[in-house]
């Protein structure tokens, strides 16, 4: 890729609940109806990382004088991203990555057996 192709993810972001866009990171997800919270295979759950609405995603940029189109992705839908965090590392699991095209829910708040992070952290996204 060449050097001033624009950035996927930035690390180390520390979003409020106000933020909107085709991105969100932290905060509580809106999950559709039907769908729980992920949990590792010992039972802890996962930490809720971001949501991708691509309904709302850019098909075109442009950064320091080129265009670029975005990969084909898909027009409709939402992908929500959790991770298996440890501390202040990720823990020896796989993230959980759920897509749906079915309307979200309400905003629905972690489980309470969900361990606190360090706000000092690198990988805190609430």
């Amino acid at each position: 890729m060449p050097r001033d192709t624009p950035p996927l993810a930035l690390p180390a972001l520390k979003p409020t609940e106000a933020e909107t866009g085709p991105v969100t990171f932290g905060g509580h997800p809106a999950l559709p109806a039907g769908v729980t919270w992920p949990r590792r295979c010992d039972g802890r759950p996962h930490h809720y990382a971001l949501t991708i609405d691509f309904a709302r995603l850019p098909r075109e940029m442009e950064q320091a004088g080129h265009g670029y189109l975005m990969p084909d992705m898909p027009e409709t839908g939402r992908l929500f991203l959790f991770l298996p965090l440890d501390g202040d590392h990720i823990f020896d699991a796989d993230p959980v990555c759920l897509f749906s095209d079915a309307p979200t829910g309400d905003p629905i708040a972690p489980p309470a057996d969900l361990p606190k992070l360090d706000p000092d952290d690198a990988f805190v996204f609430d």
